[in-house]
């Protein structure tokens, strides 16, 4: 019986960094997404008028903490 095995590197290097290089542009994609929506979030807060921001309870910026 004859058995023929090929090696190939760039194949093999590159299925053994594929999941984590997969694995690191996944978590960036998440991480832009969460920030895209978080500014997203502000600015409808922000172009709200102030007494609509009082009602719901947001911090008054013209009040000094001291």
């Amino acid at each position: 019986m004859t058995m023929i095995i090929q090696h190939e590197e760039s194949g093999s290097s590159l299925r053994l960094r594929s999941p984590q290089w997969l694995l690191r542009l996944t978590e960036l994609a998440f991480r832009l997404h969460a920030s895209w929506r978080q500014r997203q979030n502000r600015r409808v807060l922000e172009s709200l008028p102030m007494d609509t921001l009082k009602d719901i309870g947001w911090p008054v910026n013209d009040t000094i903490r001291r």
